[in-house]
């Protein structure tokens, strides 16, 4: 938390936990390019295979010619380890892992964006703004299309019926 200043034994489980963590994950990402058709003043964007995705209003410029769905996973290991260790009673363990792996997601996140708009760059396109589904104003219902949009299966990330992603410690 902000302002947060651990003690000797919990700055060692952080340094513990975020090894750990780098150990379990196996980062992957997979993302598509779909160019737009058109946008709706309340932020609808048609594509050019006829679906249309929900943005929030304030998301990315009017005129853009391409939505790149992503999804990014770190893999199913560090959950299952912070699952063991929790049958394990070592809860603070388990929850300083995941931690780190709420970090790392992040930073797998962070790193998917920049070679996104690396790539843009490459083509003469800018990169917009981030958005997700459940996240600000988009829909967690959007999720569903963006799973149409993007093949996650090739990273071994499966949305379940309540639109939750599987591994936990993957984004879209």
């Amino acid at each position: 938390g902000n302002g947060y200043q651990p003690d000797a034994a919990r700055r060692a489980l952080v340094q513990t936990a975020i090894a750990h963590a780098g150990q379990l994950i196996t980062p992957a990402l997979v993302y598509a390019l779909h160019p737009v058709t058109s946008r709706l003043m309340d932020g609808t964007l048609t594509l050019h295979n006829g679906l249309a995705l929900q943005l929030p209003l304030n998301a990315g410029p009017q005129d853009a010619g391409y939505v790149v769905a992503i999804v990014c996973t770190l893999g199913p290991a560090l959950e299952e380890a912070c699952r063991q260790l929790h049958r394990q009673g070592k809860v603070l363990e388990a929850l300083f892992l995941d931690a780190a792996g709420v970090a790392l997601l992040e930073a797998v996140g962070d790193r998917a964006y920049e070679l996104l708009e690396h790539r843009a760059r490459e083509d003469n396109l800018v990169a917009g703004c981030r958005c997700a589904p459940g996240y600000g104003s988009m829909p967690i219902t959007q999720q569903a299309l963006l799973f149409r949009l993007v093949d996650a299966g090739a990273i071994g990330v499966q949305l379940n019926p309540h639109l939750v992603m599987r591994p936990c410690k993957s984004l879209s």
